[in-house]
């Protein structure tokens, strides 16, 4: 079972509803809000506003806007932190850590980069990106169709997440049926 945390403010649910809608028929959910449990779960989906210790082996942890990294004791190294690269908190804490890092925003240095957002959008992966089960991901566009209202980090979010649980050759993806 893949275990992807949520970490910030649980009022700020979207990237967890996007994921909760797209892995519904095989996903444990876990929210302040709900528990939410499929007959075939092959994914644990927590959100949560506080984290103080980590315990979980190959696991994704998305870094909201509004964690607070501060209170993190204890953080293990097989984990693999999604994260806005605007965050300088989120982005110091994990510097000097044995962690995966997957960087989302617009610099040349990020993982993820996102352009055209308005009617669609491009996310670029523009370097090899392991799935958590160890298979590449080759650099790749993403094509993203009926984006809505989503904020470009939870977008890029949900495409990390895509990559790192499957591996893809380019994905074509229409967010309209997950709003």
């Amino acid at each position: 079972m893949n275990t992807i945390i949520i970490f910030g403010d649980e009022d700020d649910n979207e990237i967890y509803m996007l994921l909760k809608k797209y892995f519904y028929f095989n996903c444990i959910a876990i929210s302040k809000f709900e528990l939410y449990l499929s007959e075939h779960p092959k994914i644990l989906l927590i959100e949560k506003s506080n984290l103080f210790d980590v315990f979980a082996n190959n696991a994704i942890i998305i870094f909201k806007n509004t964690c607070r990294v501060n209170h993190i004791h204890s953080f293990p190294s097989g984990i693999t932190a999604v994260f806005d690269s605007k965050n300088s908190d989120v982005k110091n804490f994990l510097l000097g850590r044995n962690v995966k890092a997957v960087s989302c925003g617009l610099g040349i240095s990020d993982t993820l980069n996102i352009s055209g957002v308005k009617l669609g959008a491009a996310v670029s992966l523009q370097r090899k990106l392991p799935t958590l089960s160890g298979e590449i991901n080759m650099p790749q566009d993403i094509v993203i169709k009926n984006i809505g209202k989503l904020d470009e980090f939870s977008i890029m979010a949900f495409c990390a997440v895509r990559l790192l649980i499957n591996k893809t050759d380019g994905l074509n993806i229409d967010l309209k049926c997950f709003q």
